[in-house]
């Protein structure tokens, strides 16, 4: 597992392309990179922070948004 994802419009990256049939010009084309998941802050009620995990009294795990103590729900 690379643990990787693509936010839409953060991280470009420009990447040369060599001539071809398809493109015969080629050039410098500029695509979305992945970030690693733990560059990625989560928003909810206007507020930026990470997100870290608790265990329950019950033993279950959860994750907890840091600044607010809040469980969270994140897909």
């Amino acid at each position: 597992k690379k643990q990787r994802i693509i936010v839409e419009g953060v991280n470009f990256i420009k990447k040369s392309t060599r001539p071809s049939q398809e493109n015969p010009n080629g050039g410098i084309v500029e695509k979305e990179a992945a970030l690693h998941v733990s560059n990625v802050m989560v928003v909810q009620g206007g507020t930026v922070s990470r997100l870290g995990y608790k265990f329950l009294d019950d033993g279950s795990k959860v994750r907890v948004i840091k600044k607010t103590n809040e469980e969270s729900e994140v897909q």
